[in-house]
């Protein structure tokens, strides 16, 4: 059998990895954690859970790997502080720039959802403190990968496009009256809907 070209280098040792929330879309980077897991890349060490009763299967599964559960990020990084090398953080957008910086502090590498921060300001901080610390993060935005966008990165990289002057973008994701209430956040422009009620 061949290996496949996503297939990750043998490694000395699985990959100590962090999960910052559970449920949401943290359910997609448990089921991948756990993938992963099973493959001998990771190996859970650590999990944030705010709402254990409601996560009480996602809590009992991490904990049979191996992971330990925190009530908070505070809590996880006064206790696995240099213990972590990838921290995933499938939070809301509000959280990303203050988490992914606690975690790099912490000695992590980080995975954090799309967009990478609410405001410019943030990412700027957040890419400093990634200098500062030597550490890395990666945003999930599985689009990068679209064989659409790698032919056109392909075409603009040869050259075929002629100077390229400026760039416009208009996309359309349609979405189900659903996706905007699966939590406070989805769909805002501002404030991330700490203030819906």
């Amino acid at each position: 059998m061949t290996a496949s070209p996503f297939d990750p280098p043998s490694l000395p040792q699985p990959c100590r990895t962090a999960l910052i929330g559970v449920t949401g879309y943290g359910q997609v980077h448990l089921q991948h954690l756990l993938e992963t897991t099973q493959a001998g890349w990771t190996r859970p060490v650590a999990a944030v859970v705010i709402n254990p009763e409601e996560a009480a299967e996602a809590c009992q599964t991490l904990q049979q790997q191996g992971a330990r559960i925190y009530p908070d990020q505070d809590s996880l990084w006064a206790a696995e502080k240099g213990r972590v090398d990838l921290c995933l953080i499938p939070t809301g957008i509000h959280w990303h720039a203050p988490m992914s910086m606690a975690a790099l502090e912490a000695g992590a590498d980080v995975l954090v959802e799309k967009p990478l921060s609410g405001t410019v300001e943030e990412a700027e901080a957040m890419i400093r403190t990634s200098e500062k610390t030597g550490r890395f993060i990666a945003v999930g935005y599985q689009d990068l990968y679209d064989p659409n966008i790698l032919h056109l990165k392909q075409q603009i990289l040869d050259g075929k496009l002629g100077t390229i002057r400026r760039i416009r973008g208009w996309a359309l994701w349609p979405r189900q009256h659903s996706y905007y209430q699966r939590n406070s956040w989805a769909g805002e422009t501002q404030g991330w809907g700490l203030h819906r009620s």
